[in-house]
């Protein structure tokens, strides 16, 4: 009966960590001087995401592939897009050194990189769902985000549109793939809810097995 416990054990330690490291971005998220706002929600890196080099047409028939990475994902919304980018710092044209601190957060927690321009790490990527940015569905929310270490300070385009209520944000084609250029640095914003028990919630279950296998070994014991 000790092996059977040392077993579950086992199990508990392995599920729970593959959990915790599933390479997602979730849960609460800190840098120097505020908090990320992730809508209680699962965000794919870049390097996840852009592991195939799909364009947006692509991506979206694997959504409901059960075999594929992107299964249950989807494209952040407008309103998603922005909450996370203005919790990173003020949304501005031009470069800001208010942003510098949470934009450095974004391109490591994301994998952004390592492609620069005149010493700017930039990123772009589509984002939003159907009919956010153009009635158009062959077309898609585009945006970038840049940083420069150099000078310590980030780059959020408020012209491109993150704000929902911004009257014309940045447009590019489904299919367009000119990321797919070695020189290139793009990719794509993808979300999905969490459907995985939590740890602690699997660390309930297994302690109730491990009490009703205790319960059973004991009767069986003196009966």
């Amino acid at each position: 009966m000790t092996k059977l416990y040392v077993y579950l054990i086992a199990f508990l330690l392995t599920v729970t960590s593959q959990i915790s490291n599933s390479g997602l971005i979730s849960g609460l998220n800190e840098y120097d001087g505020g908090i990320v706002n992730l809508s209680g929600l699962d965000w794919m890196p870049v390097d996840m995401a852009d592991s195939d080099q799909l364009d947006r047409n692509e991506i979206e028939s694997l959504f409901s592939d059960s075999l594929s990475e992107f299964y249950g994902f989807r494209y952040a919304t407008r309103i998603e897009t922005s909450t996370l980018l203005n919790s990173l710092g003020p949304v501005e044209d031009g470069w800001s050194s208010n942003s510098y601190a949470g934009i450095s957060w974004f391109f490591d927690a994301f994998g952004v990189g390592p492609f620069s321009n005149n010493n700017s790490t930039y990123w772009d990527f589509f984002y939003g769902s159907d009919d956010e940015c153009i009635q158009d569905i062959s077309q898609s929310c585009y945006a970038n985000i840049l940083i420069n270490h150099e000078i310590m300070k980030g780059h959020m385009f408020n012209f491109a549109g993150y704000d929902p209520l911004h009257p014309t944000p940045n447009i590019r084609l489904k299919s367009d793939d000119w990321w797919r250029s070695p020189t290139a640095n793009a990719s794509h914003l993808l979300v999905k809810s969490s459907a995985v028990p939590e740890p602690p919630s699997i660390i309930l279950i297994i302690v109730g097995i491990l009490v009703l296998t205790y319960r059973r070994s004991v009767r069986n014991r003196y009966f």
